[in-house]
């Protein structure tokens, strides 16, 4: 059980995101200065999910920006943590993209972000050879 507290010192972390309260405001710079491996692990763990079972791709949900920002942040991931990474979207979601994180890159990701997974978080992740937690 837990209880969530609102604080008013983290108002401005809410301000660099939501706009006029409707819609979510990405500022790529900003986001581009920010972004580290804890912010792509705590990123993942709200917004990610793995995908089949046996396969080792990852999904961020980003279906709430335009297809410009979502490129925009991909663009990021590669560049700065040189993951393999591209956009897909689902005709049923009203084609709304979200990043694909590859297999391929799936060990450089999880070691990426390991450190900062809380082990309640764990099962978001796929398991298997290449996925090996630490006591």
């Amino acid at each position: 059980c837990f209880k969530t507290v609102s604080v008013s010192a983290f108002n401005v972390l809410g301000e660099m995101f939501i706009g006029d309260q409707t819609k979510k405001n990405l500022n790529l710079d900003m986001v581009r200065e920010i972004m580290t491996p804890a912010s792509l692990a705590y990123w993942y763990i709200d917004d990610g999910h793995k995908g089949d079972a046996g396969r080792y791709g990852t999904y961020l949900n980003t279906q709430c920006f335009t297809k410009h920002e979502v490129e925009a942040l991909c663009n990021i991931i590669q560049t700065k943590f040189d993951i393999e990474c591209w956009i897909r979207s689902k005709k049923s979601r009203n084609d709304l993209p979200y990043i694909v994180i590859s297999g391929h890159s799936y060990e450089t990701f999880f070691n990426i972000v390991r450190p900062y997974v809380h082990t309640s978080m764990r099962h978001k992740f796929p398991t298997g050879s290449r996925t090996q937690w630490e006591s």
